[in-house]
């Protein structure tokens, strides 16, 4: 039986492991403006939008290009599927 394994492909990197990938992002938020991040309860929602979409891969947005969790840590950002998702 194989030991490798196999990768998630609709994962969030924190879902990942990848260590420093994570520990980026959430560098990214810590020098975001305190009033540009979104708060707990809207991060972990678009975290849910994004997780049920098609164009997750590996932690990164197909549309965007961006870390999931770093768009969505920015309450500026928007979905690049249209403002009404998030």
């Amino acid at each position: 039986m194989s030991k490798h394994k196999i990768p998630c492909i609709r994962c969030l990197l924190r879902d990942l492991d990848q260590k420093a990938a994570l520990k980026q992002v959430t560098a990214y938020r810590e020098r975001l403006p305190v009033q540009q991040r979104a708060n707990k309860e809207l991060f972990e929602e678009r975290l849910s939008i994004c997780r049920d979409c098609k164009w997750l891969r590996l932690g990164v947005c197909q549309k965007s290009g961006y870390y999931v969790e770093a768009s969505a840590y920015d309450k500026t950002k928007h979905c690049p599927l249209g403002t009404k998702i998030w």
